[in-house]
């Protein structure tokens, strides 16, 4: 699930830099407790899943199963990957968007995220 959200993400703004991928990386590793190669190939599989209205529902059920606390979390995460590179592409915007519906979040809070991170 975190793979597929950081990818969507990282993916907003046409393509996946390295600075991203390190980044994706780095938060996989520590949040998850995986080894480096793990992550690679979690995220590998992750760029090749394109993320249809079918995915979308199934990660939405996964999503359920987590506290708020996490989903908000993996929404952090997701924001840190987009601005790994101090800029906000505005597919990335839209991609933050999406993350924080499958994960189940009020306008509200993705928003109140996204401001935070914003001024």
């Amino acid at each position: 699930l975190i793979s597929r959200l950081l990818v969507l993400v990282a993916k907003g703004d046409g393509s996946i830099s390295s600075v991203e991928t390190n980044r994706m990386i780095d938060a996989l590793s520590s949040s998850c407790h995986i080894r480096s190669a793990q992550v690679l190939e979690q995220l590998s599989a992750a760029i090749m899943t394109a993320v249809d209205a079918d995915n979308v529902v199934y990660l939405r059920q996964i999503s359920e199963g987590l506290s708020l606390a996490e989903k908000s979390e993996i929404f952090s995460m997701a924001i840190d990957v987009a601005m790994v590179d101090d800029y906000m592409d505005p597919g990335e915007l839209q991609a933050l968007d999406l993350v924080g519906q499958i994960l189940g979040l009020s306008q509200d809070a993705i928003h109140s995220q996204l401001r935070k991170v914003s001024s």
